[in-house]
């Protein structure tokens, strides 16, 4: 993605930057955004057929998520609805004296089940969402981590630090070990 934004700013009518940024957002998922680059590629260059082809795979993308998109309340729902629906009636038929006898607290139950399938829709929504947010950010450098090059300000001589107010201990705790076990202290 930085490749495709730095082509873009070096040489903006260039059609392949913007080809190149959808690409990387349609990977993502972000059909909408490469779409955007892409009928800005066109604009540029209308003759390109790799383009027209990206749109037709982009649009029929599009629709395909929006089919999902309106199917999936009921399929949940529904789902949440016909657990709701069994509990119920292995209530009824499996014991001898049903828990719920209350015509309204079943169907009140029945509802809940309902609502929680919506419940687990809206959570898996959320975090596809996330997912798809997280991919173009950069990854942390372990590495820089690791040897303890951190990308945080440095703090002044008038702060100290939690590590600075505890007293260094001679060695660890191995030899800490070592001095019990000789009755050393």
């Amino acid at each position: 993605m930085e490749d495709a934004k730095e082509s873009i700013k070096l040489k903006s009518d260039w059609p392949k930057g913007f080809f190149r940024k959808g690409e990387v957002e349609f990977a993502v998922g972000n059909y909408t955004l490469a779409m955007m680059a892409y009928k800005q590629a066109e604009l540029i260059d209308p003759t390109d057929q790799g383009i027209k082809v990206a749109m037709l795979k982009t649009t029929k993308e599009v629709i395909r998520v929006r089919k999902e998109e309106r199917r999936q309340p009921w399929l949940y729902g529904g789902g949440g609805l016909l657990i709701g629906f069994i509990i119920v009636l292995a209530d009824q038929c499996l014991t001898d004296k049903p828990s719920i006898q209350n015509i309204v607290l079943q169907i009140l139950l029945i509802i809940v089940f309902g609502g929680m399938g919506l419940l687990v829709l809206k959570t898996y929504k959320f975090v596809i969402e996330s997912q798809q947010s997280s991919l173009l950010e950069e990854p942390v450098d372990l590495m820089k981590a690791m040897n303890g090059e951190d990308d945080l300000p440095e703090t002044s001589s008038t702060e100290t630090k939690e590590t600075d107010k505890k007293p260094h201990r001679k060695g660890g705790v191995g030899s800490a070990r070592q001095r019990y076990k000789m009755g050393k202290s």
